[in-house]
Formats: structure tokens, sequence, C-alpha cells
């Protein structure tokens, strides 16, 4: 109904409904702001959000507003705002995370993280989104965070997340340290879903490539991309990054272009259809792509000259 009083002009009628129903005033401006009307949209997020507002996703959308609008300091109010509200704060950070917004989604990540320390889900979100915002300090730390927890030691699926994390950045932490053995016990086993085995031997490859063994690199991640069929793409990618970066290691360049380029393939299809629950697992052989192409793009460069 608001939408019609909008788009015929019935103003009298429009502000009636808005007095009645600040949830309409709400949904008004979220339409309007995904359709790119930014000064409309900020008229009614300033209908919707009281001096007083404590809903966190809502002021990180007017936050984004006032952005799109170059209106720096209002969005860098509402987003101090937004952190400091008792409210669960996952929202803003996924609404955050889907704008791209990495540097201010990691703040509410890190208050997901106070809230549930030991969320293995709330690592994998926000490693990625630390990494995507050029924070190696704070990539660092929450890998010291979650090396301290106990489920990585008791829970394969945890020991397994603990790992890729960990190992996603060259020397965010001494590998030693990283927790893998329980995973890495129940895949030699043949334990768990043919999911989680591919992204497994994804992260138990990643693991020997930081080790230095290029050769069972290869093997995990060839054992990861043989697991499975065409509905596990997306758990393939990453298996395809890792073997991509151990062929460099090798100097195989030609075999590493191919696989990078099945890989940027898989993903691109991906980010036509992002979704919250799939991000990270999208962006993170993403910023693997990431550290290949710095490796064979000198040697490239040489060749040319």
């Amino acid at each position: 109904l608001a939408s019609a009083y909008s788009l015929l002009g019935e103003q009298e009628s429009l502000n009636q409904l808005l007095e009645r129903r600040t949830e309409t005033a709400a949904g008004l401006a979220d339409m309007l702001s995904d359709l790119g009307s930014w000064r409309q949209a900020l008229e009614f997020y300033n209908r919707a959000i009281g001096p007083e507002s404590r809903d966190a996703k809502r002021l990180v959308r007017r936050s984004r507003t006032h952005r799109k609008l170059g209106q720096l300091e209002l969005a860098s109010a509402d987003l101090q705002r937004a952190l400091a509200a008792e409210t669960d704060p996952s929202g803003a950070f996924d609404e955050l995370r889907m704008a791209e917004d990495w540097s201010s989604a990691s703040a509410f990540g890190w208050r997901l993280l106070e809230e549930e320390p030991t969320e293995s889900t709330h690592w994998l979100k926000l490693a990625a989104t630390l990494v995507k915002a050029g924070d190696r300090e704070g990539h660092a730390k929450l890998c010291a965070h979650i090396v301290d927890q106990k489920s990585p030691t008791e829970d394969a699926r945890d020991s397994g997340r603990a790992t890729k994390i960990c190992l996603l950045q060259p020397d965010a932490i001494d590998v030693a340290r990283i927790p893998s053995e329980r995973f890495e016990r129940e895949l030699d086993q043949g334990a768990g879903t043919t999911s989680w085995r591919i992204w497994a031997w994804a992260a138990r490859s990643l693991l020997a490539y930081r080790q230095g063994d290029l050769a069972a690199a290869l093997q995990y991640s060839d054992n990861a991309l043989t697991e499975g069929n065409m509905a596990n793409e997306r758990q393939h990618a990453l298996a395809l990054v890792v073997r991509a970066l151990a062929l460099i290691g090798l100097e195989r360049d030609g075999e590493a272009e191919a696989d990078m380029a099945k890989a940027r393939e898989i993903l691109d299809n991906e980010l036509q259809s992002l979704n919250l629950r799939s991000m990270h697992d999208v962006y993170m052989p993403m910023i693997l792509i990431e550290e290949a192409e710095s490796l064979v793009a000198p040697r490239q460069s040489r060749l040319r000259k």
C-alpha cells in the first residue's frame, strides 16, 4: 500500500500510513535503496529510525544510504550507533558483507565473536571479511583465538575449519600450532559426508602446501576433486586453487593457469547467486587466487622480456 501511495504521489495518505506503522517506512526505505533512489530512501529511513533506535541492521542500512550520498560523517555516526546497540549484530554484519564494506563489517564480526567465541561459522565469516579488508593483523589475531579453543581438538568440522582459516594467508600463524589432527584422522578413516570430505581434502592440501610439501598438496587436492560431482563445484573451487598454488611451486605454470581458470569460472557463476550462507566459501578461494596470481606474475613478466 505504501509503495502504491508513493508511486501515485498520494503524500497525505502515505504520511498517515507511516505515522501508524514505522515498519512500513523502513520497508519502503529498503525498497527505494534497492532501486538506488538514495535521497528518497533516506527520507523514509529518517522516519523509521528515531533518536533512541537500537536496531543495528536498520542503522547500518541508513549508514550505507548516507555513504552513497557522500554524507560520510553521518554514515560513520550511524555505524557507531549500530555498534553500540544491544541487538543481535549478525544482521548488521551480514548487511555490510553483502555491500562489500569489509572494514565496517569486521567490527560487527568481532562483536559476534565476543558473544559466541566458539562458533566456528563466525570464524569462517570473519576470516574472509578480515582478509578482504586487508587486515592481516586482525586475521592473525583471529587465528590465535581459534587455536586457543578446545573444539578444534575434539570436533572434526571445527578442526578442518580452523586449518582452512589459519592458512588463508601465509605466515598468519605458526603452522605447527594449527589443530589439524582431528579432521585428518577422520578423513583417513573414510568418515564424513561427500561435501565435508571435499572441504577436508582441500584444507589438508592447503596445510601441505604451507608446510612446503608440494607433492602431498597435489595428491590431496586431487583427492578432493575426485569426490562428488557437478553439484559440488563450489567445494571443488578451493581444491583447484590450492592445486594451482602447488603447481606454481613446481613451476608448472601452464597447468596452474588452467586450474585457476576453472576455479574462476565456478566462482563467477557462484557470484551470480551469492547468498550469505555460502559467501565465505566463495571469497576464500578468491583470496587464494590473488595469492597465486601474485606468485606467477613475476615469472610471466620475465618471460615476456
